[in-house]
């Protein structure tokens, strides 16, 4: 006698509530067990799921373009404190990494050019400039400690 697909379903559900712990202990043994290869899929399909979310975040911003900062805004005004925390930790790794547009704004300070003004082989200069600056740096504050 075949069952409906609701019977299936209740049944399951009644199963999965008597045996959920271990269900819970097999899974997590199976997991343990397939580590490696689980790793290995994740990482075969990493490139795949980028592309995806990028384009899927694309296409959403397309079609609602007003929203990311419309949800930022919420987000600012229910946690101030948090969204201050989170862009000084942004800024800081664009100092300490050096980032391009970190060693743009640089270049720009003090006059009245713009970013878009200044070309890669001048960037690319400035940063190691910047480096040899906090070596020296660096190397003045052992000496004297």
């Amino acid at each position: 006698m075949a069952k409906t697909k609701e019977e299936r379903a209740a049944y399951h559900k009644k199963w999965y509530a008597a045996n959920a712990e271990k269900m819970r202990l097999y899974r997590k043994e199976y997991r343990a067990k397939n580590a490696d290869a689980r790793q290995a899929y994740n990482e075969s399909r990493k490139d795949a799921q980028q592309e995806y979310f990028r384009a899927y975040a694309k296409k959403r911003r397309q079609q609602n373009p007003g929203l990311k900062r419309e949800e930022y805004q919420k987000r600012k005004l229910k946690n101030p404190e948090g969204i201050a925390a989170m862009r000084r930790r942004g800024y800081e790794k664009h100092v300490t990494e050096l980032s391009d547009g970190y060693v743009k704004r640089v270049l720009v300070f003090g006059n009245n050019l713009k970013p878009a003004d200044i070309p890669q082989e001048l960037v690319d200069v400035k940063r190691i400039q910047i480096k040899i600056q906090r070596e020296i740096k660096n190397a003045k504050r052992n000496a004297t400690a």
